[in-house]
């Protein structure tokens, strides 16, 4: 395999909350999700952020975010870890917990291309925790 480098983006488009968790007698909560990309190879890298800046009023149904999560050089062979973690905010009571979003990339960034969206996995879906669904595309030069 050749020792090339390409610029790989993640677009975030945004998912669905499945379940806000919150009864009808709390009131909506707001969300906000960190993200960690973890590019493993010659060198460790991290780049961390958090989508969108604001707080969204959190509800079920879908959510945009149309975000670049990451965008940088990946060399062929280099391991690419994505991670989300929504956080829900409660005022009177303590943050309910979502399921976080993980998927490893592996062997070459050219492989990657495409939509990561709910029922598109043959490997189970992957883009479905138990609270949320997340899509995002993977745009590779």
């Amino acid at each position: 395999m050749a020792d090339s480098t390409h610029t790989v983006e993640f677009f975030w488009e945004g998912g669905n909350i499945l379940n806000d968790k919150d009864r009808w007698f709390k009131g909506a909560g707001e969300i906000y999700f960190k993200t960690r990309v973890t590019i493993l190879g010659r060198s460790a890298n991290l780049h961390t952020a958090r989508f969108p800046k604001e707080v969204y009023t959190l509800h079920e149904g879908p959510y945009e975010i149309n975000q670049t999560l990451f965008k940088g050089s990946i060399q062929n062979g280099e391991e690419v870890l994505l991670e989300v973690f929504p956080i829900e905010k409660d005022l009177l009571d303590p943050d309910d917990k979502f399921v976080p979003y993980r998927r490893r990339f592996l062997r070459s960034p050219e492989r990657w291309a495409g939509l990561y969206e709910p029922g598109t996995d043959s490997i189970g879906d992957r883009e479905t925790m138990r609270d949320w669904q997340i899509r995002y595309r993977v745009h590779v030069s």
